[in-house]
């Protein structure tokens, strides 16, 4: 899968993932992304939100969980709140 293979070439601090992918969906991929690198910030996005995928997600280890259609305004402020917690997290860590 692309998205893995990119992982794997760079550095990133976020991932946005969608639940509903072809060949693997979005909970797998957190999954992968968790083993390849466990400071990601990974973000759930999905038309096909429920509950159970929301806490599903969460316990997982994503940092949140939108429904689609996104607000750009709340996932600009979603994006800048997992960024500061990854950088809490470095520090806290050194």
């Amino acid at each position: 899968m692309e998205a893995l293979r990119k992982l794997q070439e760079g550095q990133w601090d976020i991932a946005l993932v969608d639940i509903k992918m072809p060949g693997m969906d979005g909970m797998e991929l957190q999954r992968h992304i968790k083993k390849i690198d466990s400071t990601i910030v990974v973000i759930i996005i999905t038309a096909y939100a429920t509950v159970d995928t929301a806490v599903d997600a969460m316990k997982e280890g994503a940092f949140d969980y939108l429904s689609k259609p996104v607000d750009p305004d709340k996932l600009s402020i979603l994006i800048r709140n997992a960024l500061n917690q990854k950088r809490l997290m470095a520090e806290t860590s050194s």
